[in-house]
């Protein structure tokens, strides 16, 4: 059964990690198997998110952005049956910090009852821009929600965890004084799969430089970590980390999805390939 880490408890594993020249690794898990093995696998901290349940059950990341269910019952029912699977690392929960329907006090402790020992802001309005974004201020859901709901949850002991898509994003989760902050390139692309001309790893390092200075320039000693984009494998890994100069990575696809879609196929195709020998 998993325990709830303090604050410090945290701050103190993630620095010995990084004084040992390892990655901090934070991995999100949408079914308890996947925490399971995870845990087993060595990460640092196992995350819910509702991307994370849509991806486990076999849709696309991607609709964790539309008004499909409710993403904080989501994460919370999936807190439920995962916190069994996890015992030696934090669990941390996505927690959509905009949703009117949500009283974000009593979720918090209801995450806490649970062994939430972290939280950060997912799903995020902080991806959109433009009119849509303009929108969506007008209707008073802005990205200072976020900032502030990971606030409170500071206050109430949680560590917290800020995912940020742009370097002013990075510089306001660092003066509101989060614990680390995510840089969030987009959902994960997969090996193979075709991409914007623009979204190079010279893209990312650089976008992911601009955003860790206005971090450090706020706090020289906050973590900083890389998500998403052209980060799918470890060989990705060790040149984005080298590039960026990120302490490390929260991995949601690049370790859940696609290294068990095809060897789940494959093994499949194997035992229907097996043809039927009579002997007797």
């Amino acid at each position: 059964m998993a325990k709830r880490f303090t604050r410090e408890e945290i701050k103190a594993n993630f620095a010995n990690v990084v004084s040992r020249h390892r990655p901090v690794l934070v991995t999100t898990a949408g079914m308890g198997l996947s925490a399971k093995f995870e845990q087993k696998g060595g990460t640092d901290m196992v995350a819910v998110s509702n991307a994370s349940v849509l991806a486990m059950d076999g849709h696309s990341p991607v609709i964790s952005i539309m008004p499909y269910g409710n993403a904080n019952d989501l994460v919370l029912g999936t807190m439920k049956r995962i916190v069994s699977q996890v015992e030696a690392v934090p669990l941390m929960a996505g927690i959509c910090a905009t949703d009117p329907t949500t009283d974000l006090v009593p979720f918090l402790k209801e995450l806490g009852f649970y062994k939430a020992s972290a939280v950060f802001n997912t799903p995020s309005v902080g991806m959109f821009e433009g009119d849509f974004k303009r929108m969506l201020e007008r209707a008073e859901i802005s990205y200072e929600q976020e900032v502030a709901a990971l606030s409170e949850a500071s206050a109430r002991g949680f560590y917290t965890m800020g995912m940020a898509y742009t370097t002013e994003q990075a510089e306001l989760m660092a003066r509101a004084g989060v614990d680390a902050v995510i840089c969030n390139f987009g959902f994960t692309i997969d090996p193979g799969e075709e991409v914007v001309a623009y979204l190079t790893e010279g893209f990312t390092a650089e976008k992911m430089q601009r955003m860790r200075r206005a971090v450090r320039a706020v706090n020289p000693e906050m973590l900083v970590l890389v998500h998403g984009g052209l980060l799918n494998s470890p060989e990705a890994a060790r040149r984005i980390l080298a590039d960026t100069g990120a302490a490390g990575m929260l991995l949601a696809s690049a370790v859940e999805r696609i290294p068990v879609q095809e060897p789940l196929m494959r093994a499949v195709q194997e035992f229907k390939n097996v043809t039927l020998e009579r002997r007797v």
